[in-house]
């Protein structure tokens, strides 16, 4: 139903997919369970939810770089 490919799970790589929930849609990861934040729409906006649950569940925080002051 989105326009956005979901990444694989950042937790065990598995295969991610979307879902209801009351109100809205999350991201969830089919193999350990792991779910993004839900997002929320009105009664005629599912797919605008599913593309901000996709981009939320995409967004990843960057690895810090490796020096002698922080690992």
């Amino acid at each position: 139903m989105g326009d956005l490919d979901l990444l694989p799970c950042p937790f065990c790589g598995g295969e991610a997919s979307t879902r209801y929930i009351r109100d809205g849609r999350e991201a969830w990861c089919r193999g350990c369970g792991a779910a993004g934040p839900p997002k929320y729409h009105g009664p005629a906006n599912i797919a605008f939810a599913e593309n901000r649950a996709i981009a939320a569940w995409n967004r990843r925080t960057p690895e810090p770089e490796k020096d002698g002051n922080n690992g």
